[in-house]
């Protein structure tokens, strides 16, 4: 009769309430191991009733591993370990981990009980540890996400799960800033979102020109800079506008917007933009206008939707295989015969063999040929249908223009 207490329950846990379960088998510490060796090595004569053998070539039976390892094993100097070893990698080439409670239930069925009471306290000393050690693993994880996380919040829109992306951020000096503050209040009125360093950058950040650098390349298509004297003063104006250049030669993507604000000489590497002369105006031409479109992220913008007629009959296409690809009518109702009515009937088209050859409805056709009809009756013809279908193999008999010899003779 198998001892109740070193019977594995069947949630797996213990006396000192350790589920040994979720502990994997590699959180056997090598003092523990070299335990279960020590008592597991020495070969034992008699078997369980069930004929499991009571040492090391029990694991070996009931973990079922490749017989090609019995030689290896029989002359290994600690067996034990190396099947516990060899247990741990075929369970990873199964995705699978061998736990503490396989090993207990294991002992127990080779009727070790001795080795599980001499071990037990060893074993759950190693569960706890593994345990404290996931722990802080885990916690020291979450610590790193959250300090991640808070670095990355750069503007006051900014949370842990979201981070705002803007339209476009804005670059001036300090001296333009009404000018600035006009270009927001207009383009925010037309639900473009722009990202300003005095307005949306959070305080207590250390280095300014890397949130700016952050900002201009992850979460702001544009760069709208304001052009004056005053901006091309200062060098890390300058910084960001060579930043942003590079990064639309590296992207192939439109980025930088100039905006003059002053009659001015601009410099070489903004010379070649087409800029927005804010003092220009004229009927063609309007500043605010030409920066929203310039900002509009021209792939959000809705198709235009094509509404037919309700008087436009669409024929039905059918792909099938070419040798049997044909053009099949569907028998139309008989109607009464006028020449200015046609057939609003539609027709199944499929794939004709020849695909330049262009194809006609049913409709197209019985219009073609009420207007041949339609000829055929002020031209004097009794009968338009006899005419288009006659036989190409017996041409129509042409007149002739003269007059013959024996008839030229008769008269004479």
């Amino acid at each position: 009769m198998v001892n109740s207490a070193l019977d594995p329950s069947p949630d797996g846990s213990n006396r000192d309430d350790v589920n040994l379960r979720i502990i994997p088998l590699s959180a056997l510490k090598h003092e523990t191991c070299k335990h279960l060796s020590a008592m597991l090595n020495k070969r034992k004569v008699f078997r369980t009733d069930d004929g499991y053998f009571r040492d090391w070539r029990g694991l070996f039976q009931v973990i079922c591993l490749d017989n090609q390892y019995t030689s290896d094993l029989q002359n290994h100097a600690n067996p034990t370990a190396h099947i516990l070893h060899l247990w741990q990698k075929a369970g990873a080439r199964a995705r699978y981990e061998p736990n503490l409670w396989e090993l207990q239930r294991i002992l127990v069925l080779m009727a070790r009980h001795d080795v599980w009471d001499d071990s037990e306290a060893r074993i759950n000393d190693d569960a706890r540890s593994f345990l404290i050690a996931e722990l802080n693993h885990v916690s020291q994880k979450q610590i790193v996400s959250c300090e991640k996380s808070d670095a990355d919040i750069l503007t006051r829109d900014d949370t842990s799960s979201h981070k705002q992306q803007y339209d476009a951020f804005i670059l001036y000096a300090d001296k333009d800033a009404e000018f600035a503050s006009e270009i927001i209040e207009r383009m925010e009125e037309r639900n473009l979102k722009l990202c300003v360093k005095d307005r949306d950058i959070l305080a207590g950040i250390e280095f300014e020109h890397d949130v700016f650098v952050r900002l201009i390349s992850e979460r702001c298509r544009r760069l709208i800079i304001v052009i004056s004297e005053e901006f091309l003063k200062s060098p890390l104006n300058e910084y960001f506008v060579m930043f942003a250049r590079a990064l639309q030669i590296e992207q192939k993507k439109r980025k930088i917007i100039p905006c003059v604000y002053e009659r001015m000489q601009l410099p070489s590497n903004l010379r070649y933009y087409f800029t927005l002369d804010y003092k220009r105006s004229n009927k063609l031409y309007n500043f605010w206008e030409k920066l929203e479109d310039a900002l509009i992220d021209k792939s959000l913008r809705a198709l235009p939707e094509v509404n037919l007629p309700a008087s436009v009959t669409v024929p039905q296409i059918v792909n099938v295989p070419n040798d049997k690809a044909d053009i099949v009518h569907e028998p139309l109702e008989q109607q009464p015969e006028e020449t200015n009515t046609t057939s609003n009937n539609t027709v199944d088209i499929r794939k004709s063999s020849c695909n330049s050859e262009k194809m006609l409805t049913y409709s197209e056709n019985n219009t073609k040929e009420l207007c041949k009809k339609k000829w055929y009756s002020i031209l004097g013809k009794s009968s338009a249908k006899v005419n288009l279908n006659r036989s190409k193999d017996k041409p129509d008999k042409k007149k002739k223009w003269y007059k013959s010899n024996k008839k030229m003779a008769t008269a004479l």
